[in-house]
């Protein structure tokens, strides 16, 4: 998708897993009926339209590769995601992007470099706890946080 719109498409349409039935023959069939043309109209209204008039329709399965039927099973109808889902439709509109008159705006100013304070270390056993923290003023930098010593475990 990204080489086709590098190439300069503005609408791709692919598979992500292989179809290649009679089903996803006439998805793509109407699908680019509808967009043809000066008159066409919008690709994800197409490929809803075209979504909207193929799956009601009776698959032939002896068209669809993927399936494999069962004695006696038939299916009224191309609802079934296998059929669809597979399809990725990618459109970036019929826009084309223009920089701002003034060119590309600067990246905005890096926050000025803070000074990281220092935790005060920890005693051995014994030791009176340190004290906490002040909270930051307005603007301030973060203390670190510390954490307790976990206790110690009793030997078996």
């Amino acid at each position: 998708v990204t080489d086709l719109l590098a190439a300069g498409s503005t609408t791709a349409l692919v598979t992500r897993w292989r179809s290649g039935g009679g089903v996803a023959g006439d998805l793509v069939q109407e699908f680019l009926r509808e967009t043809a043309g000066p008159g066409g109209i919008s690709a994800v209204e197409a490929w809803q339209r075209a979504v909207d008039i193929v799956t009601p329709e009776r698959p032939d399965l002896e068209t669809e590769p993927r399936i494999k039927p069962a004695a006696g099973t038939d299916l009224a109808d191309a609802r079934h995601p296998l059929f669809w889902a597979g399809f990725l439709l990618v459109d970036v509109g019929g826009g084309v992007y223009e920089e701002p008159a003034g060119g590309v705006p600067p990246p905005p100013p890096l926050a000025p470099a803070m000074p990281i304070p220092q935790a005060p270390r920890i005693a051995g056993p014994g030791a009176p706890a340190p004290a906490p923290p002040a909270p930051p003023g307005p603007g301030g930098p973060m203390p670190p946080a510390i954490l307790e010593p976990p206790p110690p475990r009793p030997n078996p």
